[in-house]
């Protein structure tokens, strides 16, 4: 649908708003009676904190497959039967293909806006404002540029660097001084700015900046973030020694440290309090370091943003590599490893000999001429698949020679820096696997 259809559609919902008065469960909090864990933790009172109407609330549908969305408004509750929020929401979901709406908001968002217009319409019994107009001059106000910071654990580095258009980079003791000196001196006492601020004095830090409204913001900078760091995790020890942990990951993906207990012979007298850090060292990154890997960070880095085929298979493939490498049983890493190694070179309609032409086009495209090389790998990438298969397919556990696993490991990142260096502007996988076939004579 267009703009003007989306608006004519509108108006078949307002007649389904059902509204209830809403009753009150409690007169006083005293009157709540908490269970279990939650009557130990008790409870906040901040029902002075309520805000004005309208307020957004959330229920289960009946078969938990979703949420529908009420509007309270002076102690009436305005929404659908369930039957008609799918119709709704798909509805909604029509909004998100046009481009003044692509990549500005969530589709959350728009549920809350457009159900808000019909509630208002609903209500006053007229149009004050048409609907589109009404989105326009909503997402203007709520669409703004932010700068998100998200802290990198178990990294250093000697100097900021980009990562296509994300920044690695850290606070200075100085320029937080400055900045408060500047900014906040006369709206906050420093020491309540130490408290926020200064955790984050000299961490190394992942910039992304969104034009977005908040929801939708928030989540388009932890998905950029995290790639980010998973491009970075591309160069991590664990890529070359495949039995380390690699410990440098977004420290919103992992918690710093936790903590747990321990009792002797079921003796409560006799217990110990633990605490865990997940990080061993520092991963620290020379001006040389960041150098070498330069053209490494450009090329990948740029993939975050680009909606061609290509670009989606390589950064597709680089988010899973990430999960792969932090996985500490490294049979099932392999196995893990296979899957990206598969999800490039099969094509979609391929269910038999898979492994054969997997193998093949994978060797043809990363050697192709050098005989030498290629059947040193295949050795390589044969155990690697019968260490697979022994895994999946009988529960037996091979020997992994780790000097084998770290070749495989590194092959694949080379293979995904050539694909991502092919020139041809429309790359297309199928056709890819076919010029490889074709090369080979199959």
């Amino acid at each position: 649908m267009n703009e003007d259809q989306l608006q004519n559609e509108v108006f078949n919902f307002v007649p389904k708003i059902i509204e209830n008065k809403i009753e009150k469960k409690f007169n006083n909090l005293s009157d709540i009676q908490l269970k279990g864990s939650s009557a130990e933790k008790g409870f906040i009172d901040l029902s002075d904190k309520i805000v004005e109407s309208p307020i957004i609330s959330r229920q289960n549908f009946s078969d938990l497959s979703d949420k529908k969305i009420f509007i309270l408004v002076k102690g009436r509750e305005f929404g659908f039967l369930e039957k008609d929020y799918k119709e709704f929401y798909k509805y909604v979901y029509q909004f998100i293909s046009l481009d003044n709406f692509k990549e500005r908001v969530s589709v959350d968002y728009l549920k809350e806006k457009i159900l808000l217009w019909i509630v208002d319409v609903h209500i006053n019994g007229k149009v004050t404002e048409n609907l589109m107009t009404y989105l326009f001059r909503n997402i203007s106000k709520d669409v703004q540029n932010q700068t998100f910071y998200f802290p990198i654990l178990n990294m250093e580095i000697e100097k900021e660097f980009y990562i296509g258009n994300a920044k690695i980079t850290y606070f200075t003791k100085q320029y937080l001084d400055e900045f408060y000196e500047n900014k906040l001196s006369g709206e906050l006492e420093k020491s309540t700015f130490s408290k926020s601020f200064g955790k984050f004095l000299g961490k190394v830090l992942v910039s992304v900046d969104i034009e977005a409204e908040s929801k939708l913001a928030i989540s388009l900078a932890i998905k950029n973030a995290s790639y980010v760091v998973d491009v970075l995790k591309l160069t991590s020890p664990t890529v070359t020694i495949p039995s380390e942990r690699c410990f440098l990951e977004l420290e919103s993906r992992i918690p710093f440290d936790y903590e747990y207990l321990s009792f002797k012979d079921n003796d409560i007298s006799k217990f110990t309090y633990h605490i865990g850090i997940n990080r061993e060292h520092e991963l620290k990154y020379t001006s040389e370091m960041i150098e070498s890997w330069s053209e490494l960070f450009e090329e990948f880095g740029n993939l975050i943003n680009k909606k061609d085929e290509k670009s989606i298979l390589i950064a597709n493939s680089i988010s899973f590599y990430s999960k792969c490498i932090a996985e500490e049983d490294l049979h099932l890493r392999i196995s893990k490893l296979i899957m990206i190694i598969e999800s490039i070179f099969l094509k979609e309609d391929e269910n038999f000999k898979m492994e054969i032409k997997s193998k093949r086009r994978l060797l043809d495209f990363r050697f192709d001429s050098n005989h030498k090389l290629k059947n040193n790998f295949r050795l390589v990438l044969d155990n690697m698949y019968e260490i697979r298969h022994k895994m999946t397919h009988k529960s037996i556990r091979l020997y992994i020679d780790n000097s084998e696993l770290r070749q495989f490991q590194q092959e694949i990142v080379h293979i995904l820096f050539m694909i991502c260096k092919i020139s041809s502007p429309n790359f297309h996988k199928e056709d890819f696997l076919n010029w490889l076939d074709k090369k080979a004579n199959v």
